[in-house]
Formats: C-alpha cells, sequence, structure tokens
C-alpha cells in the first residue's frame, strides 16, 4: 500500500464528514480501493504451466496517481502522429491568485469559460495580426509543485496558420507567434465579461492589472508533447514524491524560482484538503482541441502534412500491459472479468485445488 492510499485511508472522519463534494468523494474512495481486494477484478490463466492469477482492477479514476499510464501513452503517440514540419509555440495563460477559491459549484462554468476565453482570444488575434486561424490542443492545470492553487492553461500551437477564405498557408517564422501582453488583455478582457455573464463575482480592481500570458517557441514540439504527456492525465501529485516524516506528510517537490529540491510538511487532514481542491467536475475535459488539430479537422491536417511532405513515424501503437505468470513468466490470457476477491476464494479456488496440476496466484 502506498503513503497516499495510507493517508485516505485512515481518515476516514474526514472523507465522510460531510465537507467533499460527490467528486471528491469517489475520487478518494476510487484512490483508496485501487488495485486492492475490495474492488472487483479479473481471473488470468496461464497456457503454458496451467497457473491462476486473480489480479484486481485499477479504479480507472482520472485523478489516481498509479492509474491512466496506458491512455497517457495512447495520447502521445496520437500526438506524434499529428506533428508538422514547423516550429512549436507554447502558449500559457495564468489567472490571477483571487480566483483561487472560486466555489466548487460554480467550477464547471468557471473552467469552460477560461478554455474558452483564452481560445477565441489566440484565434482573434492570429486573424487580426497572421490573417490566418490557428491549430492548438490545450490543457488544464489546476496545481502548483506545491499542490497549491494554480489554474493555468497550457496550449501547443503550431507555427502555422490558415486562411480559408484566400486558400492560402502561411508559417510563422518569428521567434514569437503572437505579442504576450496584447494577449493577456484581450483574454482579460473577454474573461471577465464572460464571468459577469456568469454571475461569477470577482474584484473589480483587475480589470485594471496586468495579467499573465507567455508565448515561448519550443522546437519542434516533440519535447513539449512528451512534458505535457507527464502530467496530462495522472494524478496532481506522484507517489514518488511523498514521504512520512514525524507522523506528518512530506512532499518534496523542485521549487520553480530557486530551481532546487524543496520539502513541505503538512498534517493528514491538510493534505488531503489541498489534494481534493484539484478534483475536476464529472465531464470536464481538461484536454480539448481546436483548428486543424481538433478532430473535425482532421482532412485538413492529412492535406497539411503532404504539402509540408511530413513523414509520419512508423511506430506501432502501444499494446495494452500484459499480465506475466510468476511461474515461468509467460503471457497469461484473461478466462474471467469483473470478480470479486471474495467470489473468487469462495467458488474458484476450491474449484482449482480441486484439481491436481495448477497453482494459484493471487
Amino acid at each position: 500500500m502506498s503513503l497516499l492510499v495510507d493517508v485516505i485511508t485512515r481518515n476516514s472522519d474526514f472523507i465522510y464528514s460531510g465537507q467533499l463534494d460527490n467528486d471528491q468523494f469517489k475520487a478518494l474512495n476510487c484512490m483508496r480501493i485501487c488495485r486492492t481486494a475490495e474492488a472487483q477484478g479479473a481471473l488470468y490463466s496461464c497456457d503454458k504451466c496451467e497457473s491462476f492469477k486473480f489480479v484486481p482492477h485499477s479504479c480507472g479514476h482520472r485523478f489516481c496517481p498509479h492509474c491512466q499510464n496506458y491512455k497517457t501513452t495512447l495520447w502521445l503517440h496520437r500526438q506524434k502522429s499529428r506533428l508538422l514540419l514547423c516550429d512549436y509555440f507554447m502558449i500559457t495563460f495564468t489567472l490571477p491568485s483571487e480566483f483561487r477559491k472560486v466555489p466548487r459549484k460554480d467550477l464547471r462554468a468557471f473552467y469552460n469559460a477560461f478554455f474558452d476565453c483564452t481560445s477565441a482570444a489566440i484565434k482573434e488575434l492570429a486573424q487580426d495580426k497572421l490573417k490566418g486561424s490557428p491549430g492548438m490542443v490545450g490543457v488544464l492545470h489546476t496545481n502548483g509543485r506545491s499542490l497549491n492553487s494554480h489554474a493555468h492553461i497550457h496550449y501547443i500551437v503550431p507555427a502555422i496558420v490558415l486562411n480559408k477564405d484566400e486558400s492560402t498557408l502561411k508559417k510563422v517564422s518569428a521567434k514569437f507567434f503572437l505579442h504576450q501582453q496584447v494577449l493577456a488583455n484581450l483574454f482579460r478582457g473577454k474573461f471577465l465579461r464572460k464571468l459577469k455573464e456568469l454571475e461569477i463575482p470577482f474584484p473589480g480592481y483587475l480589470y485594471g492589472r496586468n495579467w499573465q500570458a507567455d508565448c515561448d517557441i519550443k522546437g519542434n514540439g516533440k519535447n513539449v508533447l512528451e512534458y505535457l504527456s507527464r502530467y496530462l492525465i495522472k494524478g496532481v501529485v506522484s507517489p514518488k514524491a511523498l514521504s512520512e516524516v514525524n507522523g506528518e506528510i512530506n512532499l518534496r517537490y523542485k521549487n520553480s524560482q530557486t530551481k532546487k529540491m524543496t520539502n513541505m510538511q503538512f498534517d493528514d487532514e491538510t493534505f488531503l484538503k489541498r489534494l481534493v481542491q484539484h478534483v475536476l467536475p464529472k465531464g470536464l475535459r481538461r484536454v480539448r482541441e481546436y483548428g486543424f488539430l481538433a478532430p473535425a479537422g482532421k482532412k485538413m491536417l492529412q492535406r497539411l502534412q503532404l504539402l509540408l511532405q511530413v513523414k509520419l513515424p512508423d511506430e506501432p501503437p502501444p499494446e495494452p500491459p500484459k499480465v506475466t505468470c510468476s511461474c515461468c513468466k509467460g503471457e497469461m490470457r484473461m478466462v474471467l472479468h469483473k470478480i470479486s476477491a471474495k467470489w473468487f476464494k469462495e467458488k474458484i479456488e476450491p474449484f482449482i485445488k480441486g484439481r491436481s496440476s495448477p497453482q494459484i496466484m493471487t
């Protein structure tokens, strides 16, 4: 059992205290039973040595740091097959600290507005300055490295814009894609106007404050994709970064200002409160695609790859994780799916034990 699961398990009073909404409660409960006997599992059989193995299912929750590795690998493989022969920019929008305590009942509308206004700002400024429409992939992050509230969106943007009216393609050769402060000001106006429509309160002085939008060139895009894939679908904290020191939870992370490794201690309840604030509302998409990188732009992307003579990587898609036999190290095949550990011990084990050759592994 990892320390993260142990903290959740021993703090049932906090989990059932009524302080959590349904999404937060489900996230912690899924993490608590992930890959344990309490979860359902599958029965695997080895054709070589006739051994059997019960494997508990992973919870599959997107907030769980132990799950989603395979989906992350699939996402990265798909994105690499869509790369273009051009520079790539990463545009990052960061919200002011005044928005760190948005009520959870407003979070869905708030983050949707965040996506809508940032993407609209990029499209509008690109149309005005570059006379074309870009393709983008946006990823929402809600936390900083110390698990503090730090909502920001990363956009991966190829240095290409399309003018559909004139049927032209333009490569951006400059070291910057769009002017950062102009982009930030445009986003500020759109976002605050949208919040007023949604009746989400905010301080009036934010109209006169400079907001933050960074636009950095990232080379061919492969590095930035790999960076995002490490944090895309996994939970907000790695179990490897956690340890227990003098009865407290120690979080080890790299300070973004000093660039040095830093330790921060929490008691159990403070740690869980800081953790669950980053559980997203059910159904909210944290990865969104626009323009010729959207699903509807698949044909246009293929044309761009032909025009730019892109040589697609000849890599097969990653295979799902395999279950290996502990006796002969051979690959095992699934024979029963979605069974409980209790049912396995009561119904399957007696049947297997009645046979002479097979071995049982749990």
